[in-house]
């Protein structure tokens, strides 16, 4: 119970003298719990009512951004394996075949490597790019068996949906070449450009929700293990294409 800062004095002196039973005063507290129930319900004194449907809490939109070898890589290019019964077509799994490990295995070694001095494609090898989307990020090798082995961050997913997360609505992964430095994911496939449309986006979209998500106006980032550092390098760059007078108005608008 909060004493009123205009309190007369000498009331005051008499509230603090008086003797207070227990049960007096859960009589007083329950009381004030009535009213105060009873305020919210019926719209108190002329202030905008509370319905019950207008207490559900509000969930800001996700960015999921996976960590180390956290991103399906699939081919886009044709590789033939000599002394194997095994070839790469375009959209194969290379991160992760198993099959294409242990049947395979130098083949697919060559395939998931870079050239070591500019981290580019290595000629007639293949040419590795990271899936799109949440299924890159929830299991690096879908199957009956596989599929639990290699789970990533399905479960988390899964537990989004059975809170009313939607794909392209509330929840949105931002996959990449594990496999590259920071500087190369940018020069070579635009990702910290396309991650700050989806992080625009996500605040965007939030318009066309209804409920738990009509009020946000931000996206909550969860950047896991390597993800955190390529976030960090991200908000580097932000500075940069955003110019330093408005970085922080962009992040204080975009991200929560």
């Amino acid at each position: 119970i909060l004493i009123p800062a205009r309190a007369d004095q000498g009331a005051m002196s008499t509230l603090h003298r008086a003797p207070c039973s227990p049960v007096v005063l859960l009589s007083v507290v329950l009381c004030w719990c009535v009213a105060i129930d009873c305020f919210l319900s019926c719209g108190g004194g002329g202030v905008a009512s509370a319905r019950a449907d207008e207490l559900v809490p509000v969930f800001n939109p996700i960015v999921m951004i996976p960590g180390l070898a956290s991103t399906r890589l699939r081919t886009w290019s044709v590789v033939d394996c000599p002394l194997s019964a095994f070839s790469f077509a375009f959209g194969d799994d290379v991160w992760l075949s198993l099959a294409m490990v242990v049947g395979a295995q130098s083949c697919w070694l060559k395939c998931i490597s870079l050239e070591p001095w500019t981290q580019s494609d290595i000629v007639d090898g293949c040419k590795l790019r990271p899936d799109e989307g949440l299924d890159a990020i929830s299991e690096l090798e879908p199957g009956l068996i596989t599929g639990t082995l290699s789970n990533v961050w399905k479960s988390f997913i899964l537990t989004l949906a059975e809170l009313g997360f939607e794909p392209h609505g509330s929840m949105y992964a931002a996959p990449y070449d594990f496999r590259l430095p920071p500087a190369r994911l940018q020069s070579r496939d635009g990702y910290f450009s396309r991650l700050k449309q989806i992080i625009e986006s996500a605040g965007n979209m939030r318009g066309g929700q209804q409920g738990r998500f009509s009020t946000a106006t931000s996206a909550v980032v969860v950047a896991h293990s390597q993800g955190a550092h390529v976030f960090r390098y991200f908000l580097e760059w932000l500075k940069h294409e955003v110019g330093s007078r408005h970085y922080q108005s962009w992040v204080d608008t975009h991200i929560n």
